[in-house]
């Protein structure tokens, strides 16, 4: 990774996005699925340019998912995904302090949250006190424009990125290893566009829990 003096320009558009609630089970099997892939810490000063290793970030979301059966709040922290280090890079803003940010094309990785409007409808990315916590969201740009090269650049044409096969893969993943979240509002069931882990356990699990008071099937 480049430490550098100066932000760089990123340009990004046209968000795909995928969402989804699993248990540690799943969220292992979805890491070794990824491959070689980095996590690098974003939005916050940090101390180090390393990125989080795939073990701590799975010991995160564990931590995360028992305080789903609590009252305490773990936030998982926002990350940049990415198959080539040379993607993001350090910027410097106090003594061993560093910001980090990407310049080419990575996948984005945010906790997801959602709430219920005064009509029924289930409205994700929402955040606030009666927001329901639920999992990961995954956002990769379809359209970037390169400041090197002067270019717009076709995302997800470029086959030669391996973060475009990564987002690839991980859309597979989703679809073979998830499903829509389905929920009871009011006596209705509604699938929302979020998924869940097909994981029969798990889902029995949310049923019980006080946060889904709206049901989960």
């Amino acid at each position: 990774m480049d430490l550098l003096q100066k932000r760089i320009e990123y340009k990004v558009s046209k968000w795909l996005s995928l969402a989804f609630l699993v248990d540690s089970e799943e969220f292992n099997h979805f890491l070794d699925e990824m491959g070689d892939v980095k996590f690098f810490r974003t939005g916050e000063i940090l101390t180090s340019l390393e990125p989080k290793t795939k073990k701590e970030f799975s010991t995160h979301y564990d931590r995360y998912l028992k305080s789903l059966e609590t009252d305490v709040s773990e936030k998982l922290e926002p990350l940049l995904m990415t198959y080539d280090e040379n993607d993001v890079y350090g910027l410097q803003v106090g003594q061993d302090k560093y910001l980090i940010y990407p310049k080419s094309p990575v996948i984005q990785i945010r906790e997801h949250q959602f709430t219920l409007t005064i009509d029924d409808r289930i409205q994700p990315m929402v955040f606030g006190k009666d927001s329901i916590r639920w999992g990961l969201i995954f956002s990769y740009p379809q359209i970037f424009y390169d400041p090197i090269e002067k270019k717009i650049v076709q995302v997800l044409k470029d086959l030669d990125s391996p973060n475009t096969e990564g987002f690839k893969n991980l859309q597979k993943w989703v679809r073979e290893n998830t499903k829509p979240s389905p929920f009871s509002i009011k006596g209705k069931k509604i699938n929302a566009t979020f998924r869940i882990g097909k994981n029969s356990s798990f889902q029995k699990e949310l049923r019980d829990l006080k946060t889904y008071q709206i049901g989960v099937f």
